[in-house]
């Protein structure tokens, strides 16, 4: 009994640290808001830096270790396959084109140090069986990136003391990370309610209670950051979660159609809530009109007055496109001889050529026919996490870059009903 414990134990443990391992960067300026420490960045501090190198050091020795226990999968080796073959091109494009493409770019170690420790924490959660552990240990550091979020920006903005960032990450990040953690505590109390992948605890009806708060604050916070792709988060959050409601209404377990009723319900009390505890304020007034700014008053999409120069951006990206559109520029050395895409298949396109963009579309659509086909909770819960990095590189960051996008990414390929 003793044995059995301490191995639920560590399961949970080596769970937990995954989960940081894919978090870790909203819960690194979520914790630093916690603390109401402002982190001024590496000039100041070189504490994010030696935490990140630590965690994918780590991560990494563990899913060696993992991989000599337990094997390599069918599905891992041709995962791994795709990722040595990426980094041999880049070899490739290094011995070919040395004069300007450099063996180690920022572009390459911040996929080593930020990307690909998802994808090992991915595997290392399938390979130990430690699915349903991470599932509960996630919504646990989801819940804290929330508190952040609250305690840093919404209530000190209610209380007078507008804050538009979060431990110091930009507005675009409070954005950001209040959208995720809104959709991900969405998807916690909404779908993954009494399947027994949640503590007990946290399906009480007092955490029910405090999670409505913590929804509206988080909302709050996204709409006063005015970031335009965690708006468009929010909306993909929400559609996700009521397609997903009425997709499982046939379940007996999960209170069919009448059951599905109550969750739209509560959606729509969080919203209510939120339209009229904070319909008047000049600082939501004001994140709503930026976050919506794209959006033309005849209700067409307009880049050149609402996308912060994105239209420039993607334009000269199409220009770089057309000078290389076959080869690309190389997958780690794009961004020493093109530019930033702000879109992930411009960036796949930069990096890969024409090629790579194609087969970067056909996985997409497998992955989507997955989800479908292995539509079960694990492969739910993946899905919402999925939606995190996939909206936030169509319009910033890299997703070589987002261990979400790995994680999810993988979990997504991987799970299935049966398994």
């Amino acid at each position: 009994m003793k044995i059995e414990s301490e191995k639920t134990f560590m399961s949970f443990i080596l769970a937990a640290f995954c989960s940081v391992c894919v978090l870790i960067q909203p819960l690194f300026f979520s914790s630093m808001g916690i603390m109401g420490i402002n982190y001024e960045g590496s000039e100041s501090s070189g504490l994010y830096i030696y935490f990140t190198i630590f965690m994918a050091a780590a991560i990494f020795l563990i899913y060696i270790g993992a991989s000599i226990v337990y094997g390599v999968g069918k599905r891992e080796s041709i995962a791994l396959t795709s990722l040595l073959g990426i980094i041999s091109l880049h070899f490739l494009w290094v011995i070919l084109d040395g004069a300007d493409t450099e063996l180690s770019t920022r572009f390459f170690e911040l996929f080593i140090v930020l990307g690909l420790p998802g994808f090992f924490a991915a595997t290392i959660v399938l390979k130990c069986n430690i699915v349903i552990q991470t599932v509960k240990a996630f919504e646990l550091f989801v819940i804290l990136i929330a508190i952040g979020v609250t305690f840093y920006s919404a209530l000190p903005t209610l209380s007078g003391e507008l804050v538009k960032n979060i431990g110091g990450a930009s507005y675009q990040s409070l954005s950001y990370y209040s959208a995720f953690s809104f959709g991900m505590l969405l998807t916690y109390n909404n779908l993954l309610s009494n399947k027994g992948f949640r503590f007990r605890l946290l399906e009480s009806k007092l955490f029910k209670i405090i999670s409505i708060p913590l929804l509206v604050f988080t909302l709050f916070s996204c709409v006063l950051g005015g970031g335009r792709g965690a708006f468009l988060l929010l909306v993909m959050f929400l559609v996700f979660n009521i397609y997903a409601s009425f997709k499982q209404q046939s379940s007996l377990e999960n209170g069919g159609l009448s059951g599905t009723l109550v969750k739209v319900l509560f959606l729509c009390i969080v919203i209510v809530m939120f339209i009229v505890v904070f319909g008047d304020s000049n600082y939501i007034n004001a994140g709503f009109e930026r976050a919506t700014q794209f959006i033309s008053p005849d209700g067409k999409i307009d880049l050149e007055s609402g996308s912060s120069g994105r239209d420039t951006v993607y334009s000269l990206a199409l220009q770089f496109i057309g000078d290389s559109p076959v080869l690309g520029y190389g997958p780690f050395g794009v961004r020493d001889k093109s530019l930033h895409a702000h879109n992930i298949f411009l960036e796949i396109w930069l990096q890969f050529g024409v090629v790579g963009l194609f087969l970067s579309i056909i996985l997409f659509f497998y992955i989507v026919l997955r989800i479908i086909k292995n539509w079960c909770t694990p492969v739910v819960w993946a899905s919402s996490i999925l939606l995190y990095p996939l909206t936030l590189t169509l319009f910033s960051g890299s997703y070589m870059h987002m261990a979400t996008f790995f994680f999810s990414g993988f979990l997504v390929y991987s799970l299935s009903k049966e398994s």
